[in-house]
């Protein structure tokens, strides 16, 4: 995202990132690729600042219904999220690492209270009903390659109908073949929102890409269509944090759970 403003490779994205890190601080580093990796590297040995890097300081393991936080001084165990995705305990994993550098004396039972407590709204956040509907914001191709790993992974079995918008100055084919196989329908719609893709162009676009897609002008009647019985095993909203935020707001206003 934004590349326009960070710079077109993960080393200059990397880069910009990078101006965060001051002289002398504690930095906890995230699951990386090799090319941003190595840029965090220089910037905390060249600033002097302390860093505690995911895969050496700190990690997890496990699978997502229980995993596991280790580092040097401290090992948590039956850790659990209402979030899915792999990606997810990579980013728990770094919140436990920054938090204890922020508070040494937090005590595994505290964390693991606090992570299961935890909910991220829209990051894929299912919602259990007849059907169940899962709601993500991923909105670039990264966070739909991450969406596209846990419906190949947990809704594999089941069809799903799927409402989607998404920003123009996004790349619309790289984000929506990743859910190539695993989405049966598509009701696109348009957000108020002048970035927005016309959603009779997105409609085509995943046509010519091998998806069953529709153009719905009213994003009402699409939210109310993807909570009809019988019609699909797994409703999806997924491509705008704008769309999230309108189904999230829609769903309250229409009193469901």
């Amino acid at each position: 995202d934004h590349m326009d403003i960070l710079g077109k490779t993960l080393t200059e994205i990397a880069r910009d990132k990078a101006g965060i890190i001051k002289p002398g601080i504690r930095v906890a580093v995230a699951r990386q690729p090799p090319e941003a990796l190595t840029v965090y590297e220089h910037v905390i040995e060249e600033t002097g600042a302390n860093g505690f890097y995911f895969g050496r300081d700190f990690e997890w393991t496990g699978n997502e219904e229980s995993f596991e936080y280790r580092d040097p001084a401290l090992i948590v165990t039956d850790l659990t999220l209402k979030t899915s995705g792999r990606h997810q305990r990579d980013n728990a994993a770094a919140a436990i690492q920054a938090g204890r550098l922020i508070d040494p004396t937090l005590t595994a039972s505290q964390i693991r209270e606090r992570l299961a407590n935890c909910v991220v709204p829209a990051r894929q956040q299912l919602f259990k009903g007849d059907p169940d509907v899962l709601v993500d914001v991923a909105h670039n191709p990264a966070s739909f390659r991450a969406l596209g790993e846990t419906l190949r992974s947990d809704y594999a079995d089941r069809r799903i109908v799927a409402i989607t918008g998404l920003m123009k100055d996004k790349d619309a084919q790289a984000c929506y073949l990743h859910l190539q196989g695993l989405v049966s329908q598509f009701l696109v719609v348009f957000m108020d929102n002048p970035r927005s893709y016309p959603a009779d162009e997105l409609s085509e676009l995943l046509r010519e890409i091998g998806f069953e897609a529709t153009s719905v002008q009213n994003r009402d009647e699409a939210f109310a269509y993807l909570h009809g019985a019988n019609r699909h095993d797994l409703g999806l909203v997924a491509g705008s944090f704008y769309l999230a935020g309108d189904y999230l707001k829609w769903r309250e206003h229409a009193g469901i759970a």
